[in-house]
């Protein structure tokens, strides 16, 4: 995996929960594309992104907390609805490694980028990790041409 720093403005997310194995938050994305169309957000050139809460090593799988988010415009008007947050995820420096593959790869990407923050000397700052999803999924590209990127926040 290919890994940079790089510093990343904030953005404006909506977010909807999903409790249980981080590979099964699909369901929890088909939702949210359903929620922005059903109240015409425009998210055509919007980011989807997943946020995970919890250490898989230490929680419980059922316990696991994480969201299917979309970024949305700072000043787009949203929809009072119990079923999503809105989050503004800060700006700063980000420590970003490049899966490229299959989801099912993602929980070693995680374990290795876990392993660059230990090499690099990273110190963690207190914000979520996401995986920003770049290319894949809905796009009709064969899994071994997705791209996700693993971004930890960084000082």
């Amino acid at each position: 995996m290919d890994f940079r720093t790089d510093s990343m403005d904030d953005m404006k997310v909506v977010c909807m929960e999903h409790r249980g194995p981080y590979n099964q938050i699909g369901g929890v994305f088909q939702k949210l594309w359903e929620f922005t169309q059903k109240h015409s957000l425009k998210v055509e050139d919007s980011k989807w992104l997943g946020i995970y809460w919890d250490d898989p090593s230490t929680v419980p799988p059922e316990e696991l907390r994480s969201e299917a988010c979309v970024t949305v415009g700072k000043k787009d008007p949203l929809p009072d609805s119990d079923d999503v947050t809105v989050r503004l995820l800060p700006s700063g420096r980000y420590l970003i490694g490049t899966h490229v593959g299959s989801y099912s790869g993602l929980g070693a990407a995680w374990g290795e980028i876990w392993a660059e923050i230990g090499r690099g000397g990273h110190t963690m700052r207190k914000s979520p990790c996401f995986e920003l999803y770049v290319r894949g999924g809905d796009d009709g590209l064969p899994e071994e041409e997705w791209v996700t990127e693993l971004c930890m926040p960084i000082e």
